[in-house]
C-alpha cells in the first residue's frame, strides 16, 4: 500500500471512530498539520507550519505517533 492510501485509510478511520470531530480538526489531531512552533505556539499566533516539503513517510510516522498518542490517552 503506498503511503498516500495509508494516509487517506487513517484518516477514514480516524474520522469513523470520531464522528463529532472536525475534518480540519482531525488533520491536526492526527499530526498532519502542525503549528510552527510547536512548543510554544501562542509565541507565533498559533501559525501552522507549511508541510510542502514533508514526505508521506513523515506524515505517516507523525500519525502513527498521534494515534498511539490518542489511543493510550483514551484508556
Amino acid at each position: 500500500m503506498k503511503e498516500s492510501e495509508k494516509i487517506l485509510l487513517v484518516i477514514s478511520e480516524y474520522l469513523k471512530d470520531n464522528p463529532k470531530i472536525r475534518f480540519g480538526q482531525a488533520l491536526f489531531n492526527l499530526g498532519i498539520n502542525e503549528f510552527a512552533d510547536k512548543k510554544n505556539p501562542e509565541a507565533k499566533g498559533f501559525l501552522l507550519r507549511d508541510i510542502h516539503s514533508d514526505s508521506d513517510s513523515k506524515i505517516v510516522e507523525r500519525m502513527v505517533k498521534a494515534v498511539n498518542n490518542w489511543t493510550s490517552l483514551n484508556k
